[in-house]
This record gives structure tokens, sequence and C-alpha cells, in this order.
């Protein structure tokens, strides 16, 4: 048979007999955290009230239930290590997703960390128009221009839900990505950018993005995507002190940064060269120079004319070869297909003739 517990008043009792001195201070102890444990059971309990669950998943009411749909998120082992533990940076995302009227875990797929700043994928961006109902039917790409010269580029066009007339953005070509060093390599690794290897995808994602930001700038609310991020860079201003903490260590270092030198004359400093810059692994380089080489052999075949297509792509070849990106064995074979585009064209315009 299973002896019932005993209870806080028989324990009390018990130890009042045993130790009377100390039972008046036990039980004071034990009844500050029984009302501990009562309040803290409230507060979880009113932080949960605070969260319901609609059609785009959790939608918090108050900033409590905003911090409580956080740390759910921050303890998932399905969202992206980047956010994993960060409590604030979770609701932050929360909150963002019911600004936009989405699912917080939708967004979690699509955030990403870009030089220290959120980002989301430019496939979210397109999404979140196509879902708004501002618009009817899928964007239309337009390309125009030779494909070999600087004035190819794409625009992007949807027609309006409530006008039915086709709105279109502003044009993104080849002389505006040079213009703006797009397509140069990124980071400290000097990776190949996507604008090489990838062009014709990331002129729709780019043209799409200017004509949603111009024609429909309250669906993204100031949204940044990875790859704008990537192209403009890393943010080189100065971080902001994230506490106290942080605020305190910064100020006492500017204060001993303030403190006058010692009095003892220093040595006389040994004037040395500055030392060389280390160069940039050949591994990369070469990569890069063998991918330039590979987009412009492409851009050969396609090109219709001599003027301005093949002698543009020559043009452009001899520059990346002065400057180094073009590795000049990469070179001969841009130029070996050139001249032997050259004369296909030379024979069709003949048999035309």
């Amino acid at each position: 048979m299973t002896t019932a517990a005993p209870s806080f008043e028989d324990l009390t009792r018990q130890l009042a007999a045993a130790d009377p001195a100390n039972a008046l201070e036990v039980a004071i102890k034990a009844t500050e955290l029984a009302r501990a444990e009562t309040e803290r059971a409230k507060e979880e309990s009113r932080e949960l009230a605070s969260v319901e669950i609609g059609e785009n998943g959790f939608v918090a009411k108050t900033l409590g239930g905003l911090y409580q749909a956080g740390r759910m998120y921050a303890r998932s082992g399905m969202v992206k290590k980047e956010f994993r533990n960060k409590v604030d940076d979770c609701a932050i995302i929360v909150e963002y997703a019911q600004r936009l009227k989405i699912s917080a875990f939708m967004l979690f797929q699509h955030a990403y960390i870009v030089h220290g700043n959120i980002s989301f994928a430019s496939q979210l961006a397109i999404a979140l128009l196509q879902d708004s109902g501002k618009t009817h039917g899928p964007i239309h790409y337009e390309f125009t221009g030779e494909p070999s010269s600087p004035d190819y580029g794409c625009t992007a066009s949807v027609k309006d839900a409530e006008t039915g007339t086709m709105l279109s953005g502003l044009k993104v070509d080849w002389r505006l990505v040079t213009a703006e060093g797009w397509d140069k390599p990124k980071g400290e690794k000097r990776i190949v950018s996507k604008w090489i290897t990838m062009p014709d995808l990331m002129f729709r994602y780019r043209s799409a993005l200017w004509m949603i930001r111009t024609m429909f700038p309250g669906v993204l609310m100031g949204m940044r995507t990875v790859d704008e991020l990537e192209d403009i860079g890393a943010d080189e201003s100065k971080p902001v002190a994230n506490s106290l903490a942080d605020l305190t260590d910064e100020l006492k270092s500017k204060a001993k940064a303030a403190d006058p030198p010692p009095e003892d004359p220093a040595p006389e400093p040994t004037v040395e060269p500055p030392p060389e810059p280390e160069p940039a692994p050949e591994v990369d380089r070469q990569e890069e120079s063998t991918l330039m080489s590979k987009d412009f052999v492409g851009r050969v075949e396609k090109a219709k004319t001599v003027k301005p297509g093949i002698m543009n792509l020559e043009r452009w070849a001899e520059e990346y070869k002065g400057d180094g990106r073009l590795h000049p064995k990469d070179y001969e074979t841009v130029m070996a297909a050139c001249l032997k585009r050259r004369q296909e064209l030379a024979a069709a315009e003949g048999a035309n003739a």
C-alpha cells in the first residue's frame, strides 16, 4: 500500500517539534520560494497566452509573446546555426514575419547573415510580390542587346492587378554591372562573382528586385537580399556597443588611449620598410581566369557581328589580361575563339552575298 507524501503543514509541525528554534526561519524561506515559483508560473502562463496560432504560424500579441516565440526558435535545431541560441535575433525575425504576413519558419529558411547584416534570398522577394495580390501573372523578363555588348541586359515587368497595365522596372545591363563592380571577385578569398558564372540568372534577380522596389515598395519594406549585400561589400562602419559591458570596455579603452605617455624618453624607433602585401592565392586567380575565359568563349560563339560584337570582346579580353584577371594562356584561348568566329561570320556573309 502506497503511503501519501506528507504535506507542507505536516513537515512544518515535525520540524517545530524536533527543532523549535529554526522552524520559523525554515517556514518563512519555504513560503518565499513557493511564492516565487507561483509568480514564475503565472508569468510563463501570461507569455504563452500572448502567442496565438494564426494562418501564418505563431502570432505574438505582446512583447513577452514575441520573446516567447523567439526563445522557441532559438532552441530549435531546425533553424540555421546563425540564429540558434540567439533569442533577440529570433524575436526580430518573428516580428518581421508578422509584418510581411508570412510564416516565421519560412522566413528563417530564407534568412542569411551577410557582412553582419540580415538579408534574404531573392526568390523570397519575388514570391512575396506574387503572393501580395498586387500583380496578375508571373514576372516577365525581356533581354535586349547583343549578348557580347555592354548594352546586353534585362528588364522585368509585371501586370498590375488593379489597372491591368504592364509596369516595368529599370534595365540592368553589363555597362551597369561593370560600373558598379558587381562582376569583381568577392571577399578576401576572391570568390568568383555569380555575374560571371550565371549572368542570366543574376540579370533576372536584380531586374526583378529593382522593379519591385520602384513599383511596389511596400512588398519588401526595405528588405535587402543576399546578392545585393554581397555586391555592396562589407560594411566598414564602426559597430555599436551591444550592452552596458561593451560600452564600459569601450570607454576604458578610450581612457587608456588618452593617458599621457610616460616621461621616460622612448628609444629611437627603427625605420623599417613596409611589409610586402601578401599576394592572393594563385589557385583562386587561376580558377577565376578559367571561368572568365569560358564565359568569353560562350559570348564569342553567340556574337552575330564583328563590330561591335567581336571587337568589344577582344577589347575586354585585352583589358582583363592587362590587369591580371585573365592569364596569358586563357587570353590566347579567347583570341583564338574570336578569330574563328570572325572567319565564320565572314563566310556566312559571303554566302549571303
